[in-house]
C-alpha cells in the first residue's frame, strides 16, 4: 500500500510512502496524470522488464482526454525507438527496451485506422449516440432561446425542460460508457469462460 507521506506507525508493514522523488528523477516531473502511470514507473525502477497491463483502458472521455495521453507517452519512453508488436493468446505484446502486454481489445496504444492512409471507419449504429446527438441539438436550441428569453415572462417550462434533456444527456453517457466497458471486457470474459 503506497501513501503520499510516510505511514503512521500502526498501520500495516506494507505501507510505505510512494517513491515519488525516484519517479520523477528518472522521468521528470512535469507529466503525470493517473495512477497507472506511477505504478508503470514504479515497476520499471523495480527492474521489471516484462509488464503486463490489464483492468484499465482508459477510455471514459475523462480518462480519455486527461490520463491516456502521458500512459502512451510513458509506455513509449519505456519502449524505447525500436518496437515489434505481435499478438499472443488475446495480447498485444510490444517488445522494446521493455516488454508490454495489453489486453487485444483495450484502446491503449490502438487506433482504428492508419490516418490519410486509411478511411476512417464508421461506427457501428448506437440507438444511444443517436439519443444522444439529438438531444444535445435540442439542448442548444432551447439554451439559445433561454438566452434571449423575453424578461419577465416565465421560463419554468423551458427549464424544467432543460432539466430533462440534461438527465437524458446523462444517462446516454452512462450507457454509452457501459456498452464500451462490455465490448472491451468481451475478449477477456471469453477466455475465462464468463
Amino acid at each position: 500500500m503506497y501513501l503520499q507521506t510516510e505511514p503512521p506507525n500502526d498501520w500495516p508493514a506494507n505501507a510505505r510512502r510512494f517513491p515519488i522523488e525516484a519517479v520523477h528523477q528518472a522521468f521528470g516531473d512535469a507529466y503525470w496524470a493517473s495512477g497507472p502511470s506511477y505504478m508503470l514507473a514504479q515497476a520499471w525502477l523495480e527492474g521489471y522488464t516484462e509488464i503486463m497491463i490489464t483492468g484499465i483502458h482508459l477510455a471514459t472521455e475523462a480518462e480519455y482526454r486527461e490520463q491516456r495521453p502521458q500512459f502512451e507517452n510513458l509506455i513509449g519512453r519505456l519502449l524505447g525507438p525500436t518496437v515489434t508488436t505481435e499478438v499472443a493468446n488475446g495480447f498485444r505484446v510490444y517488445r522494446g527496451a521493455v516488454s508490454i502486454w495489453l489486453p487485444e481489445s483495450t484502446p491503449i496504444l490502438s487506433h482504428g485506422w492508419k490516418y490519410a492512409y486509411e478511411h476512417k471507419p464508421e461506427p457501428p449504429p448506437n440507438p444511444y449516440r443517436d439519443e444522444l446527438k439529438r438531444t444535445a441539438k435540442t439542448k442548444n436550441r432551447l439554451i439559445e432561446q433561454l438566452i434571449v428569453w423575453p424578461a419577465g415572462e416565465d421560463k419554468t417550462d423551458a427549464l424544467e425542460q432543460l432539466n430533462r434533456l440534461a438527465v437524458i444527456e446523462e444517462d446516454c453517457h452512462m450507457q454509452l460508457q457501459r456498452a464500451a466497458q462490455a465490448e472491451q471486457f468481451a475478449p477477456i470474459l471469453a477466455v475465462l469462460g464468463g
